[in-house]
């Protein structure tokens, strides 16, 4: 009976451990409730870790037609600045005054120029129509190199006709260099071209560069 007796204080011992306030029960039913609010976070945070990766994947495939906008609208802006320098020609190799107080009369220089080293009758160089002709860049006394000289004519007409006189300088081996006006982005590109021309030039191949082509025998390089 004893034994009986205190196997029976242990049950209602553990009855009430279990049953009693902050007893395994409540215990038991916190942890439950921890597990619930944890399991509500970890979805919680899914579902905002879902939509941030949707809201990532749409400001990508804006920002990727932004940047084709904007390549387009780079590509316009070349095209628009090439049309307007298309009756423009830079002259590089004249000599400059270093004389600021007697500005240089550039338009006499360029006239006795054209008759002298290209050749070009008086009559034809007096008769061109030239709508400004300036230095390009700023000013500096004891500079190496003069300051590239660049023409605006009034028409692709007259531009032509100096450039088609180009060849006189060549026969010449001339220090002086004519070429049409291009935006800088359409430079770098030939710059490339004439890189890759040296080096075949080296290898005793000759290729020309038209446009922003290098043509290489029959074969045809893009840049």
């Amino acid at each position: 009976m004893l034994r009986l007796d205190g196997q029976g204080r242990h049950i209602d011992d553990l009855t009430k451990e279990i049953r009693s306030k902050n007893g395994i029960n409540e215990r038991l039913e916190y942890v439950q409730e921890q597990a619930n609010d944890t399991m509500y976070l970890i979805t919680d945070l899914q579902d905002k870790q879902k939509k941030m990766e949707r809201e990532i994947s749409r400001l990508r495939d804006y920002v990727i037609r932004l940047e084709f906008c904007v390549n387009v609208q780079k590509d316009q802006i070349v095209d628009l600045k090439s049309k307007s320098m298309e009756n423009n020609v830079i002259i590089t190799g004249l000599q400059e005054s270093q004389n600021r107080k007697e500005p240089e009369n550039l338009a006499e220089i360029i006239r006795k120029f054209l008759i002298t080293e290209m050749e070009m009758a008086q009559e034809a160089a007096d008769n061109l129509q030239i709508s400004k002709i300036f230095r390009m860049g700023e000013f500096a006394r004891n500079k190496k190199y003069p300051r590239p000289v660049c023409i605006q004519f009034s028409n692709k007409i007259y531009k032509d006709m100096v450039m088609s006189r180009v060849s006189f300088l060549k026969k010449k081996q001339s220090p002086f260099r004519f070429a049409q006006q291009q935006p800088e982005k359409i430079w770098e590109k030939k710059k490339q071209l004439y890189e890759i021309q040296r080096k075949y030039s080296e290898k005793n191949i000759d290729t020309k560069v038209k446009g922003d082509k290098l043509i290489l025998r029959k074969v045809t390089l893009f840049i």
